[in-house]
């Protein structure tokens, strides 16, 4: 069926219409996207409706909202999927050449009259001039969503011109413009008159009525706003609305002989042709004519003789007739073999200059989608269908459209990205998404380019790289991180010139260049270690995390990608075999400029110090890893610190998996000293009270130090560089704290040597005694924690290893089983829980407010031995004791009963709760 039958619906509109509702409105991002996907089978079922379907896609692209460009941008991509065209290759193997010959071929291939002429005006490396475009165009801002006139008008003078030109002649007329507003035409001539057909002559646009130097400085001044781009709707003139409109003539004239099509243009004749079977299949199907359907519901008024005419606004048939007749020329040029994509591209092409920020990111994100799929058949005319073999030279000429085409494309990103101004602070960083999209687009579009345009393309983004401008400091390095990972293969021919530009932006005084520069070398990071500028780059990386004088620097998020390239780079051998540069650039060295970070605010950062150090301990020879004995101490505080007080899931399970890595790849003699010195604090870290702050004395912080080193100071410092008073323990941190230090019984329990001064055995006592100190006291929280450490201690210890006696703890664990009455956990000492303390405190107080309610009131108890509240020992039985003993009396007596009942209750029940938790880990171990 027809796609306009089958998208036909009386109820809601089509299905293609409630699609792009649902483009525009969906609530979650998965509708959207399964808007998208659909509507993208849409078009590959139905491609006799591209042109309009992209049309009306392409309004979507200029959407205020977010997620509406990003939803259009995917239904461009899934389009573009179902799109099939010949791409060079296709050419040359019809051909029966390489598409490398092809390739070579048509640099030698001189130009002919029959060369498409929308190439005449593209734009060319050879006359770009990105430092020209930056000191002559003004940069594009984020301008109102309101505003009505995004191009700019032109004067009636010149739209009379534009009227008498063709579709070609206005095309190259609009490309001249645009390179004049870039300033890389300064005179003030438009030269888009295309030859004509019988005398060969050119037309011009004419410049003004006035004319003379008055008219040409003004046009040169024009070339400053770049808010004045030409206007995409000038690609459609009125003699494509007259071709469709009706008008009254003699009946001599409105009758043609439909086989007597010599007085026509070819053109013509086509568009005739595909009328006619269209209209034949309308009538067939019962589809009413595509006029007809273009006209919105309700449009007819009823006359006063109870006909009904449809009365059309003239603003919008004309706006229809002239729709109606660019889909025509659309679907005739895809019918002669044309890329089905041109006609949006243009468009897109001039939308990236909008002055509204949110059409530039929307046509960005079009052309990228485009440029991923159709890059390689980017203007390549298609053979003629089931064609077997083309004329010599074809492909020669394919591949010369296509270059042209896709250098034009980059050249035009390249302009977008040196004067797009527009960011915005969301998040931790800046962000650019016209800048950061039309990045993604560039590298898209050098993938079938030759290495000569790649190079070129570099060459303006180091010239970039040297500008004032942060912004375009910025975006030169968001293009070279891309053109980097779409081209990894030259990357060996890029990076003698780009990575030296790069190093130096490492030190920019921008935080966000920083961060790029970083984020531009990861896509390059394994050839990095083969140039000759590796080293200063190494250098310039821990340089960048050792100035630790600099408080800005520490809080800075570039830091993310700086730790992200370090740990890349230390993944490959090359760089572990890569001589230090200077003094104090070892590992041992560089490494503690880590540690600060691990208390940065910003989480990703912290992620970053884990895994960047997980990655430097992993891979490599083993015995190249000597350094790490040398920050173990430190290392495992901090590594300790983050996996019981991280708030972060992710990097907590980082942290801890740091910690496994520095107890399996430090010397058992350098776990042992850590442990010796640090063990008594991590246990009572560890033990601190859930939703609790731990004893900022016992925390580690690594302070900043003018002379680029580090020390290890308190939480209580002073000098501190982070706050620590919003540190809080919680469960899930304990348990993850207790199952670190049981990691440690793989070292220290493992067949034992005396490493250095200290043996290993006497590291393991004093984790021993810490068990055993945490068990002795009153604090329920401590009692568990040691009991959950002595059992997953047990469980820890390596297989084949003597386990220890464990005298000490299993006794006093076993003491604590035996204690079974809830109100006396340290029997036979009257003590209870210290987290009840105030709990049983109350119930002293309010027991003896009830003494003192009986005593005012003349009650006295029915018993002669009644519980003192000042006695040892007293509590939530005795309580309830002595309010049984006292009778009823007045209503303030009652009530004293009452609250006491109450406190006794709930003192019962809280030591009820402790008594089963605290030593339930031990005895689950046992």
């Amino acid at each position: 069926r027809r796609a306009s039958a089958i998208m036909a619906d009386d109820g809601g509109g089509s299905r293609l219409d409630r699609l792009l509702r649902l483009l525009e409105t969906g609530s979650t991002p998965a509708a959207r996207h399964e808007a998208a996907r659909q509507i993208g089978e849409l078009a590959s079922a139905h491609p006799n409706q591209l042109p309009n379907l992209l049309r009306r896609i392409r309004g979507f692209l200029k959407h205020k909202q977010w997620e509406t460009r990003v939803a259009s941008a995917r239904t461009i991509a899934h389009i573009c999927e179902g799109v099939k065209h010949a791409t060079v290759a296709d050419i040359a193997r019809l051909e029966g050449v390489s598409p490398e010959q092809a390739v070579e071929r048509a640099a030698h291939l001189q130009p002919t009259t029959d060369d498409d002429d929308d190439a005449a005006g593209d734009l060319a490396f050879a006359e770009f001039d990105i430092v020209g475009v930056l000191e002559r165009a003004a940069p594009l801002l984020a301008a109102k969503s309101g505003d009505e006139e995004l191009f700019g008008g032109a004067d009636d003078d010149k739209d009379d011109a534009k009227k008498q030109l063709s579709k070609a002649e206005r095309l190259r007329l609009a490309k001249q413009t645009l390179k004049q507003r870039l300033g890389m035409a300064l005179d003030s001539t438009l030269e888009g008159a295309a030859e004509d057909e019988d005398g060969g002559k050119t037309k011009r646009a004419e410049k003004s009525s006035d004319g003379g130097d008055d008219a040409g400085q003004t046009s040169v001044k024009a070339n400053l706003d770049v808010d004045k781009f030409v206007d995409v709707d000038d690609l459609v003139g009125e003699e494509d609305v007259d071709e469709v409109k009706v008008e009254p003539r003699d009946d001599a004239e409105k009758k043609m002989d439909a086989s007597d099509l010599t007085q026509l243009s070819a053109r013509e004749r086509n568009r005739l042709k595909r009328k006619m079977k269209r209209g034949a299949r309308d009538a067939a199907d019962g589809v009413e004519p595509a006029a007809k359907r273009g006209r919105k519901p309700g449009s007819g008024s009823s006359t006063k003789g109870g006909s009904s005419r449809n009365s059309v606004d003239p603003e919008t048939a004309a706006r229809l007739a002239a729709e109606a007749a660019e889909e025509e020329d659309e679907a005739a040029e895809v019918e002669a073999g044309g890329w089905p994509l041109a006609r949006t591209c243009e468009k897109l092409a001039y939308s990236l200059f909008a002055p509204r920020w949110e059409e530039r990111h929307g046509a960005a994100a079009a052309l990228r989608e485009v440029l991923r799929t159709h890059a390689a058949s980017a203007a390549v005319p298609g053979p003629p269908p089931r064609a077997r073999s083309v004329e010599p030279d074809t492909a020669a000429k394919a591949a010369r459209k296509n270059a042209s085409w896709l250098e034009d494309a980059a050249v035009r990103l390249l302009c977008v990205l040196s004067l797009d101004r527009f960011g915005d602070y969301v998040g931790d960083g800046v962000v650019a998404p016209v800048r950061e999209t039309g990045a993604q687009a560039l590298g898209a579009g050098l993938l079938p380019l030759p290495p000569k345009a790649v190079e070129a393309v570099v060459g303006c983004i180091l010239v970039l790289l040297r500008r004032p401008e942060w912004e375009v400091r910025h975006s030169a390095l968001l293009a070279l991180r891309y053109v980097l990972a779409a081209r990894d293969a030259l990357a060996p021919r890029l990076l003698p010139a780009a990575l030296p530009a790069a190093t130096s932006a490492l030190d920019d005084k921008d935080d966000d260049v920083r961060g790029a520069a970083a984020e531009a070398l990861l896509p390059a990071a394994r050839h990095l270690p083969t140039h000759g500028d590796f080293p200063p780059l190494l250098a310039g990386l821990w340089g960048l995390l050792g100035r630790l004088d600099d408080p800005d620097l520490l809080t800075s998020p570039s830091n993310v990608p700086v730790m992200r390239l370090v740990s890349a780079l230390y993944a490959l051998p090359a760089t572990r075999s890569t001589p230090p540069k200077g003094p104090g650039s070892t590992l041992r060295d560089v490494v503690p400029s880590l540690f600060p970070f691990a208390a940065h605010p910003i989480a990703s950062v912290r992620l970053a110090v884990w895994q960047t150090l997980g990655q430097l301990m992993h891979g490599g020879d083993p015995s190249g890893r000597d350094w790490v004995d040398d920050v173990a101490a430190t290392a495992m505080r901090v590594s300790f610190q983050a996996t019981l007080l991280e708030e972060d899931a992710e990097t907590a399970a980082a942290a801890s998996s740091a910690w496994r890595d520095l107890c399996h790849v430090a010397s058992a003699g350098a776990v042992a000293a850590a442990v010796d010195k640090h063990v008594e604090s991590w246990c009572a870290l560890a033990a601190t009270a859930a939703d609790t702050r731990p004893d900022a004395r016992l925390l580690c912080v690594v302070s900043l130090s003018g002379g680029g080193g580090s020390d290890t100071i308190t939480g209580a410092d002073d000098r501190a560089p982070t706050s620590t008073s919003e540190w809080v323990v919680t469960t899930t941190g304990r348990l993850r704290a207790v199952e670190a230090l049981s990691q440690l019984a793989k070292v220290l329990c493992a067949p034992g040597e005396n490493l250095g001064e200290l043996p290993i055995s006497d590291a393991a006592a004093k984790l021993e005694a810490q068990v055993t100190r945490l068990l002795r006291e009153g604090s329920a929280t401590r009692r568990l924690t040691g009991s959950f450490l002595l059992a997953s201690w047990l469980d820890a210890i390596p297989e084949g290893a003597p386990k220890p006696p464990l005298a000490a703890p299993g006794a006093r664990l076993g003491e604590l089983l035996a204690a079974t009455d809830p109100a006396y956990p340290s029997a036979p000492s009257p003590a209870p829980y210290a987290e009840v303390a105030s709990l049983v405190a109350r119930v002293k107080r309010e027991s003896a407010g009830l003494l003192r309610a009986a005593a005012d009131n003349n009650v006295k108890p029915t018993t002669a031995e009644v519980p003192s509240p000042a006695a040892d020992g007293f509590g939530a039985a005795h309580a309830a004791t002595l309010a049984a003993a006292i009778p009823t009396g007045p209503a303030g007596l009652e009530s004293a009963r009452a609250a006491l009942l109450a406190s006794a209750t709930r003192l019962k029940a809280e030591e009820a709760r402790l008594h089963g938790s605290a030593p339930a880990g031990g005895g689950g171990g046992g």
